[in-house]
């Protein structure tokens, strides 16, 4: 996602906030400072967003960044599950990154972006864990229920 200052975030975070830093007139140079939380637009949750004393972004090997793919074309309405049948015989191996394209990107602009977003069920989290998956992603602001995800904030 573009950030902008804008853009939709989860309740109680900032609002991305962009200063001017230098000015090429005045320093010969443009830059800016940004003030953002991490879990702004399209971002990696470390071990460290929901386990004490885990590892943090800068922490994790590189490798991890750098695997196979697996799209996954699941498309959710408003609080839908993503589960462990809609997983079960798409190729997934060890290792692979699992993309879920839900279509909730498209509901960006709605009131209930973050509250009511498609989610991973346990069975299809226990799955994937099973099978050794290496990440995954999805095109919504996060792979539980937004609702769920502010009890932790």
């Amino acid at each position: 996602m573009e950030i902008v200052s804008s853009m939709k975030v989860f309740p109680g975070s900032p609002q991305p906030l962009f200063i001017t830093w230098s000015k090429v007139e005045t320093h010969g140079y443009a830059s800016e400072t940004m003030f953002l939380s991490t879990h702004t637009g399209t971002h990696i949750d470390a071990p460290s967003h929901f386990i004490q004393d885990s590892r943090t972004v800068d922490q994790l090997d590189v490798s991890k960044f750098v695997s196979r793919a697996i799209l996954l074309t699941t498309p959710k309405k408003a609080d839908q599950q993503i589960t462990r049948s809609d997983i079960i015989n798409c190729g997934i191996n060890a290792n692979d990154t699992v993309v879920f394209a839900t279509g909730w990107e498209k509901w960006l602009k709605e009131e209930n972006y973050t509250y009511n977003n498609p989610r991973l069920s346990s069975d299809a989290a226990e799955y994937l864990v099973s099978n050794r998956v290496n990440a995954v992603a999805i095109d919504g602001p996060s792979i539980d229920r937004g609702v769920e995800s502010l009890q932790f904030t």
